[in-house]
């Protein structure tokens, strides 16, 4: 991957970002580490180029599973004027072929109406859902409704701040009559700090 190539896709992040800054009535973000809009631009190019253009052909139902899903937008404090739009807005808004739904689980209160008032600015009502919550709980609801669901793959974005994710909730998924693709990110520096080390 050449550096220009990087950068196209790193603008298109920014532009979004803005876009959704600028319409947005809601002030919730998430301070992002440098690190984040490098994870979020493999997303964007891992769902346009790769999942969403392979499993349409095979699968009529396609959903995406986020049990971290935060306020849908980024900021970083050493840059203070640059915004990127975070993971749901990055699946709905880039992947090549569409999902047929979203399940977007967040905990906290003012993230969900952020995140609930951004999406609905790029998608139909129809096609996500914003659920308040434990992510560890709501992920067995998520999982019931796609596995009743004929024809279904999902593509779970798992990415906690820290310890959230319980294993049992990754292995119910792993176990899903459902066929599944998974990107799980472990934050080991924050792990560290909350372990002590």
């Amino acid at each position: 991957m050449d550096v220009g190539f990087l950068k196209e896709n790193l603008a298109e992040l920014v532009s979004t970002g803005d876009l959704i800054r600028k319409y947005s009535k809601g002030n919730a973000v998430f301070n992002a580490y440098h690190w984040t809009v490098l994870k979020l631009v493999f997303l964007k190019l891992y769902l346009q180029e790769v999942y969403t253009p392979i499993i349409k052909k095979y699968y009529d139902n396609m959903f995406y599973i986020d049990p971290f899903a935060g306020s849908g937008l980024n900021k970083f404090s050493h840059m203070e004027d640059v915004f990127v739009p975070g993971s749901p807005l990055v699946a709905w808004g880039f992947a090549k072929k569409s999902f047929d739904k979203l399940f977007l689980v967040e905990k906290d209160e003012k993230n969900c109406e952020a995140l609930e008032e951004r999406m609905g600015l790029v998608a139909h009502p129809e096609n996500f859902e914003v659920i308040p919550g434990d992510a560890n709980e709501k992920c067995e609801l998520i999982i019931r409704e796609i596995e009743d669901t004929p024809q279904s793959h999902f593509f779970a974005f798992i990415d906690p701040i820290t310890f959230e994710a319980k294993w049992e909730t990754v292995r119910r998924m792993l176990a899903s009559g459902v066929r599944g693709d998974f990107i799980i990110l472990l934050q080991t520096r924050r792990i560290a700090q909350n372990v002590g080390h």
